[in-house]
């Protein structure tokens, strides 16, 4: 478990965000509840349908969040867009806790752990609701999700 820690923390070009949120992997791994779920795991790693994630992949041309102006990243979409606020104020009562990146993992393992999955889970079906995505008016090319 020690390599795998060294190596984790020696890490600098990939997973810059899934090692925000986990620091510390042995608690993880050896957590006893909490399976993840395909959106949990998307938020987790910012691989899903987040407008950084998907320019970087050329799926779309701007990263724009769709409900506000700034930048749509798994940070903004978890823990900021207005979208989800009352998702996020019902997880933070639920777990009696401000939800923070820096804090969430541990929040899971402390606590409900299902809180985390329902606002992972509404945000993503809200994300995927919207059918497709496009790079621009003129292209052809749609991502469904």
């Amino acid at each position: 478990m020690g390599k795998w820690q060294c190596k984790w923390n020696a890490e600098y070009q990939k997973g810059q965000w899934t090692k925000r949120l986990i620091k510390d992997i042995e608690p993880w791994v050896k957590r006893n509840h909490g399976d993840l779920t395909y959106r949990m795991t998307q938020a987790l790693t910012g691989h899903g349908c987040f407008g950084t994630f998907l320019k970087r992949i050329r799926k779309v041309s701007v990263d724009t969040c769709k409900y506000c102006p700034e930048t749509d990243t798994p940070e903004h979409t978890v823990f900021q867009c207005v979208r989800f606020d009352v998702e996020r104020r019902t997880c933070c009562f639920e777990t009696d806790s401000s939800l923070t990146p820096d804090n969430i993992v541990g929040t899971m393992h402390a606590r409900k752990p299902t809180a985390m999955e329902q606002n992972c889970q509404v945000s993503g079906k809200d994300n995927a609701s919207e059918g497709s995505r496009r790079k621009n008016k003129s292209d052809k090319y749609t991502i469904k999700l």
